[in-house]
């Protein structure tokens, strides 16, 4: 499909509640928003970089910098055949995997409407449905964060994710579980703890989790392998795992 232009919208929206993770709190959510033309179709995407860097180095910032400065050239007025071609074409641009994502996504929204086909069936997804999870940043207290899932659980979320931090991840985790025994629960980090300060978290191993994420630093894979070794619940990577390659690597390491 030709591309025929390419539109960046910088929005910031006021959150419902605050959203509190171990890097920092959020009152209102930036994100930029991809608008593609092509064909007489219009498919968008955004890039979830945020304001600040704190989950990534990409924030709504860089990520307009990349876009506007380096992946626009590279793909307007041009034919682009299909994700693969447009990944090729932006190799040259190193990280910067959220800007890159925002317009690959809009692209697969073009195919989609080209094609007549949903994503799933893009993708070749089998299912008609999908159960949700929620994640669910760190509360004032260990009874408002019961509260705050049993609002999420009435809603139908069956899975829930909290966040956590050192100090903030134990009784909290505990009350969860103590008040939902049979909750699918998982805590995340968002790498607020060393492989020293990390024997806080040993607690967590007894309150059947399905996984502690990103507890040591974000590009880290190595420190992962032997904190796992460590543990009976299983460790998520998410910040260290931004490749294939990497994903490979964090599986041959048993990290």
């Amino acid at each position: 499909m030709k591309i025929e232009s390419i539109t960046l919208h910088h929005i910031s929206m006021p959150l419902v509640a605050p959203f509190e993770t171990s890097f920092g709190r959020e009152i209102n959510r930036q994100c930029i928003l991809i608008t593609l033309q092509a064909d007489g179709l219009i498919g968008y995407g955004e890039c979830v970089a945020t304001r600040d860097p704190g989950y990534s180095y990409e924030t709504t910032g860089t990520a307009w910098h990349i876009l506007q400065e380096f992946i626009a050239p590279l793909i307007l007025g041009q034919d682009v055949f299909d994700a693969a071609d447009f990944q090729r074409r932006v190799e040259s641009i190193r990280g910067h995997h959220l800007a890159k994502a925002s317009v690959e996504m809009a692209l697969w929204d073009l195919f989609g409407k080209r094609d007549g086909k949903s994503l799933k069936e893009l993708f070749g997804g089998k299912r008609e449905k999908v159960e949700v999870g929620v994640s669910i940043g760190i509360q004032e207290s260990a009874s408002a964060l019961v509260r705050t899932v049993e609002s999420y659980l009435q809603q139908g979320y069956t899975r829930i994710k909290i966040k956590i931090k050192p100090g903030r991840e134990i009784e909290e985790t505990s009350a969860v579980r103590e008040a939902y025994p049979d909750l699918r629960l998982q805590v995340d980090a968002n790498s607020a703890y060393t492989l020293e300060t990390a024997a806080a978290l040993k607690p967590l191993d007894d309150l059947n989790l399905l996984l502690i994420e990103q507890p040591l630093f974000e590009d880290d894979i190595w420190d992962h392998r032997k904190l796992q070794a460590e543990f009976k619940t299983p460790i998520c990577l998410d910040e260290s795992v931004i490749s294939p390659r990497h994903a490979r690597y964090a599986l041959e390491m048993e990290a």
